[in-house]
């Protein structure tokens, strides 16, 4: 499905973000 992959996408850039946010801090 489309939308899961859309959502997962959401997800992984979340969890990326996250990452790389505390990376810094």
């Amino acid at each position: 499905d489309d939308s899961i992959a859309r959502s997962n996408d959401a997800l992984t850039l979340l969890e990326n973000r996250s990452t790389y946010t505390l990376f810094i801090h």
